[in-house]
């Protein structure tokens, strides 16, 4: 079997007035993307505890398998 992680930081992010109201998710015109989720297996994992800030480095490093927090 194989795996592809696929880690698009800040793309479900909050809608913003520049993307006239929308995600940058709900913006994208992203085909490829749009291929691997109608073909792929798509899930969430929680990479950071909830008492963390969710900051991209903390989440990155926790998924090449260094312990969370400072």
């Amino acid at each position: 079997m194989r795996y592809l992680l696929v880690l698009v930081d800040g793309l479900a992010d909050t809608p913003l007035p520049e993307l006239g109201g929308k995600t940058p998710l709900e913006a994208a015109n992203a085909p490829a993307l749009d291929k691997l989720a109608t073909h792929g297996r798509l899930g969430t994992i929680r990479t950071i505890p909830r008492e963390e800030p969710p900051e991209t480095l903390a989440a990155l490093f926790t998924l090449l398998g260094y312990p969370p927090g400072p």
